[in-house]
């Protein structure tokens, strides 16, 4: 049924030479309104560039605060609090990858820590968030490795490519942008013994980041249920799937005020 409504604006008598002048300029104009309703937060593939720009538009950022009193190594009690430099953290997706970009702040720079360490958590259950985790996969991105957090060995990505990011650091600021193959995370592609996917998750979440630095960030108390960003598994259609609908529903509309004027 959606293919044959993504066809319509393929048929030549949506747009029939009977109609007036007039007539073709509003139904061009009706067009033009629906496709203007395609949701612009479901904007191009992420490209791996190491800049946050309009391809990041809707991601809200988390903020991790620098202060020299950091501590090191902290996973059993994670901060808000970062050495040496404070980021924010983005995070979104599209069809195949989950996207994770750190941006330095208040002026300072990584002092050459230009790294992520990143520990995400499946989501299950009801709530924005989900309402309970499940398995737990983590990533040394700049060494291409995956693992377990506290267990078992390093699983590196050799040539498969599953883990890619991009590094710039402009103005004394540094940006890392990463991009993880959500197979790794649904299917387990990497291959990480001990880690378990489960198709009835409802998303992933960002735990915990050791980032620029070796402090580690996160915890309930400083970021809530969210922690330091979600996505959601559901299916998320490419812009072009909304656009073709759109102008389905569209050529639909005209065939429709074409039989009333008949």
């Amino acid at each position: 049924m959606v293919r044959d409504l993504l066809l319509w604006p393929c048929v030549p008598a949506t747009m029939s030479t009977s109609q007036t002048p007039n007539q073709m300029r509003s139904s061009l104009r009706f067009v033009a309104a629906v496709a203007a309703l395609v949701p612009s937060v479901l904007s191009a593939q992420v490209g791996l560039d190491g800049a946050i720009g309009a391809d990041w538009t809707g991601s809200t950022a988390k903020q991790v605060n620098y202060s020299a009193a950091a501590l090191n190594g902290n996973f059993g009690a994670p901060d808000n609090i970062n050495t040496p430099t404070g980021y924010e953290i983005f995070m979104r997706r599209d069809a195949n990858w989950l996207y994770t970009a750190l941006r330095t702040t208040a002026g300072r720079n990584s002092g050459g820590l230009l790294f992520a360490n990143l520990y995400y958590g499946l989501r299950f259950g009801a709530g924005p968030f989900g309402s309970s985790g499940g398995s737990t996969l983590s990533f040394e991105v700049t060494n291409d490795r995956a693992f377990l957090a506290g267990s078992g060995p390093y699983f590196n990505d050799n040539a498969s490519n599953l883990i890619q990011y991009a590094t710039t650091s402009v103005g004394g600021v540094d940006i890392f942008e990463s991009a993880i193959h959500l197979s790794a995370f649904t299917g387990n592609a990497l291959g990480v013994t001990g880690y378990v996917p489960d198709a009835s998750a409802v998303g992933i979440r960002l735990n915990l980041s050791q980032s620029f630095g070796y402090s580690v960030a996160g915890g309930q108390n400083n970021y809530g249920d969210e922690r330091l960003g979600f996505v959601p598994l559901a299916v998320v259609p490419e812009p072009s799937t909304y656009a073709l609908m759109a102008a389905g529903l569209a050529a639909l509309g005209l065939v429709a005020r074409r039989r009333r004027a008949l």
